[in-house]
């Protein structure tokens, strides 16, 4: 009995000290995160007579998140399984989309859904019920909804507005 309790407190000791590193890991690129934000700050303050634009590095970091969403329409694709996908920690990914975009990773997947969806409405070969199914919303009357919050029209006047417009 007493070799099990030594086993057990050498193994809790193990993952005290693991858990540990992960802290210390996260506080260290939290640290660089400040970092890099307050150099990009004093560089916008610098620079502040020129229109913000992407690093590269940011600019092909959203490019591979639009991709992702994009290649994950049809599914219930959620914030979980993009921040996985781009091997992130989630709360790192609303950092760097409120930081880059001012949205929050649902609203990013839900606005490139609802681009998506006013291409096809556009074509005007698809029904809205089979639009909201292929861009991913729950139930056609979610997706009018946001789209109408997004677009200021119901999916079903947003063809001949843009047509008119045109």
């Amino acid at each position: 009995a007493g070799i099990v309790v030594v086993r057990a407190q050498a193994q809790r000791r193990q993952k005290e000290r693991a858990l540990l590193e992960r802290i210390k890991q996260l506080i260290e690129r939290c640290n660089q995160y400040e970092a890099e934000k307050l150099a990009a700050e004093q560089t916008d303050e610098v620079n502040s007579s020129a229109p913000p634009a992407l690093a590269p590095r940011d600019n092909e970091f959203l490019q591979r998140s639009v991709a992702l969403v994009k290649a994950h329409l049809d599914t219930p694709y959620t914030v979980e399984q993009l921040s996985r996908d781009l091997c992130m920690e989630r709360t790192g990914l609303y950092k760097k989309l409120t930081t880059l975009l001012d949205q929050s990773p649902s609203l990013f997947i839900r606005n490139i859904r609802l681009q998506q969806a006013a291409q096809l409405l556009l074509d005007g070969d698809t029904s809205i019920g089979q639009i909201a199914t292929r861009t991913g919303f729950s139930s056609p009357s979610y997706f009018s909804k946001c789209f109408q919050e997004a677009y200021g029209c119901k999916p079903s006047e947003y063809a001949e507005k843009q047509r008119k417009s045109t």
